[in-house]
């Protein structure tokens, strides 16, 4: 009696402390939901699950070291966890792992083939590695699956432009803009390829817009002086 009335407690209380950290979320507050999340992980160090939140906290504070790392430890307590797959293979990339990305985002889709996000992912860890041709075969499979996935429009437009197929990149990049006119990338992608088009006067609108949307991009205001320079 005595041991089963100490597991509820435990249970209970961390119910009330991922309750607390959640709260902490919702409010932005990632330090202090932090501080929650690892009383909670104290409890009960083999959920999986609050490994993979605690990734995602990381990240939003721009941790993403210690975020691959929180989901290293999701992968030791569950091999199949594919939500940690997916995210740890995402920010590889971002860290520009791009070989330990691609080995992640293999794994991921042997559990879910079908993930368009996953395999759009893969595409990009190619880039990376500067196999351009291949990452096409998955930025297409990508967009076969979601059409509307702006991402892999992107990133096909890329890996054209890495190829020197810039007729066939602007269309990915005006893709892009139709389906996110916020995204800033989108833009400045559109406006180097027309400036490889040799189309200078629209190219520099393109980048107006993209600095309107970023305007800490110091690539694009390089572009534009570039631009402008030419002009006088």
């Amino acid at each position: 009696m005595f041991f089963r009335k100490r597991k509820g407690s435990s249970q209970d209380q961390k119910k009330v402390l991922l309750n607390k950290c959640m709260n902490f979320y919702k409010k932005e507050k990632f330090e202090e939901a932090m501080v929650c999340l690892d009383e909670v992980l104290k409890l009960d160090p083999d959920d999986s699950e609050l490994w993979d939140l605690k990734g995602i906290i990381f990240t939003l504070m721009d941790k993403y070291e210690e975020a691959v790392n929180s989901w290293g430890k999701a992968l030791e307590v569950d091999p199949g966890d594919i939500t940690a797959l997916q995210m740890r293979s995402k920010f590889f990339n971002k860290l520009g792992k791009y070989q330990e990305s691609l080995e992640l985002s293999e794994e991921a889709l042997k559990l879910d083939p079908k993930d368009y996000r996953t395999l759009s992912n893969k595409g990009y860890s190619f880039i990376g590695l500067k196999r351009f041709q291949e990452s096409l075969d998955f930025f297409d499979k990508s967009i076969e699956l979601k059409p509307d996935y702006f991402k892999a429009w992107c990133y096909k437009g890329m890996a054209l432009g890495y190829l020197e197929r810039h007729d066939e990149a602007l269309k990915c990049f005006e893709k892009v803009v139709t389906l996110k006119p916020e995204n800033a990338h989108g833009w400045s992608g559109k406006a180097l390829t027309l400036e490889k088009l040799g189309k200078p006067e629209e190219a520099l609108k393109c980048y107006k817009k993209s600095l309107e949307l970023n305007p800490n991009s110091q690539f694009t205001k390089n572009a534009i002086e570039h631009i402008l320079s030419m002009k006088s």
